[in-house]
């Protein structure tokens, strides 16, 4: 997709080869980005702007996938799910950059200790601040 889109070579003709490159690397998904820029992107791709855009992201996703879990069910996955992937070991926390783990400290680190406490109020709460 970047390597046809002409406005980004036509802005940055010198880097492109760079960009489409860091590209290539985040999308395999390995983790294990060599570049720095590939490194920027995956940071950037794992750092929400704030912890309500990702809890409502994932139960938008877990409401459409699965319709017959009520309310309360699906605040629990949204829970387990920013837990396994934020909480104090989540993969999600792997980062390259200390200013990246320094806001993921801050996006996600009380809501993650809500989540241990079971205190779901905390998760819809947040979930019904958010609007897109």
């Amino acid at each position: 997709m970047v390597k046809k889109d002409p406005e980004i070579e036509d802005k940055y003709p010198k880097d492109f080869n760079i960009i489409l490159e860091a590209v290539r690397e985040h999308r395999a998904s390995t983790g294990k980005p060599k570049s720095t820029v590939a490194k920027i992107i995956f940071d950037a791709d794992r750092t929400p702007k704030n912890t309500g855009r990702a809890l409502k992201r994932s139960y938008d996703y877990n409401k459409k996938m699965y319709p017959k879990l009520s309310h309360e069910e699906i605040l629990k996955e949204v829970a387990n799910h920013i837990y396994r992937k934020f909480g104090p070991k989540g993969y999600g926390r792997d980062l390259f950059f200390k200013e990246t783990r320094e806001i993921h400290k801050k996006v996600f680190d009380k809501i993650c200790k809500e989540i241990e406490q079971d205190n779901l109020k905390e998760v819809e709460k947040l979930i019904n601040l958010t609007t897109d």
